[in-house]
């Protein structure tokens, strides 16, 4: 019987000291396939629904939770009484980049939103990435021979936060933390826990 509610599921991001500092929001559309955890295929109505029946809200207030956003949900999230300041915005690298949108980012951020940006590719645009609070790396497409010209783009943003996720192997983690990546997540450290209800109160019971 094909799922009615989407699957929510929470997967630990860690410090360079393999600390928990927050979880990135991730779910399952009904009728996808069971492994399918993808929220970029959300409309804004869903991630609102999820926000409510998972009582989200006291979520947000105790970790801080990076969102995989949509444009449709990115227009609206003003709408909504969320703590801006517990929340990072993870833009999609596919995601086009037009005055408008970075206009909402400006005001996203100036409530104090969090905003992480997503590919090497989104480096070349520097009204964007002036706005970024945090720099992401898929390492599982991302060359290690790359990571020294990324890097070297990176400094010229200050405070910059770096990211390193999909981390499958202790390799993968070495390199990043040798590297000096602030931010380590993916299966290696934990994988995501996938839940149909109440979310836990107690933060060590959301770790796989």
């Amino acid at each position: 019987m094909a799922e009615k509610q989407p699957m929510l599921a929470l997967q630990p991001v860690f410090d360079s000291h393999i600390g928990v500092i927050g979880y990135e929001l991730l779910f399952r559309l009904p009728g996808a396939n069971r492994n399918e955890l993808n929220p970029t295929k959300a409309t804004a109505h869903i991630l609102e629904s999820i926000i409510r029946d998972f009582d989200l809200n006291k979520f947000f207030r105790k970790h801080k939770t990076f969102i995989n956003v949509t444009r449709a949900f990115i227009d609206v999230i003003t709408e909504f009484e969320l703590p801006p300041e517990q929340l990072i915005l993870d833009l999609p690298r596919s995601m086009p980049i037009d005055s408008k949108l970075i206009t909402k980012l400006e005001e996203l951020r100036g409530m104090g939103y969090g905003l992480s940006v997503n590919g090497p590719s989104n480096l070349k645009k520097p009204e964007l990435m002036s706005l970024a609070t945090i720099f992401q790396i898929d390492v599982q497409h991302t060359k290690v021979s790359a990571l020294d010209s990324i890097q070297k783009r990176l400094w010229q943003y200050e405070n910059l936060t770096r990211r390193a996720t999909k981390i499958e192997t202790g390799e993968e983690l070495h390199i990043y933390l040798d590297r000096g990546f602030d931010y380590l997540q993916g299966y290696f450290l934990a994988k995501p826990c996938v839940y149909s209800g109440q979310i836990p109160e107690n933060s060590e019971n959301l770790i796989s």
